[in-house]
């Protein structure tokens, strides 16, 4: 899973203990920053594996930041991040080669010397807009 490969791989885990809680992500936004990518990602909470805290106050939906750092040969096609998010990554020597695909058409490969995630915060998703 993408998750073994970020630079912050042990306070991820404080958070999500089963790595198979991750489904059914979106991507919220992404931003191009330096030589970086930040994309906002949010999910919904079903199931276990998730911080027993979250369900207590009864939230049903996550978010957190996964910045791609010293990014390189980005590849782009059709430009459109909004939708459902699946995150492949393998690893090449010192970098990773990413790929995201972004609802139906949209695909985003690029090699990236670390991954990291941060903001990690669950809240309350009443559906409004």
């Amino acid at each position: 899973m993408w998750t073994a490969f970020l630079a912050n791989h042990p306070q991820w885990q404080a958070v999500f203990t089963d790595p198979n809680t991750l489904r059914h992500l979106s991507v919220d936004y992404v931003m191009f920053r330096d030589n970086g990518v930040w994309i906002k990602v949010i999910g919904q909470i079903i199931g276990d594996g998730y911080p027993s805290k979250w369900h207590e106050r009864q939230y049903n939906a996550y978010g957190f930041d996964l910045l791609l750092s010293a990014v390189s040969d980005v590849e782009m096609i059709d430009f459109n991040f909004y939708g459902a998010l699946n995150i492949t990554v393998t690893r090449h020597d010192s970098y990773h080669y990413v790929q995201l695909e972004i609802g139906p058409h949209c695909k985003l490969n690029c090699r990236a010397r670390s991954l990291e995630v941060i903001n990690i915060k669950a809240y309350h998703d009443d559906g409004a807009v």
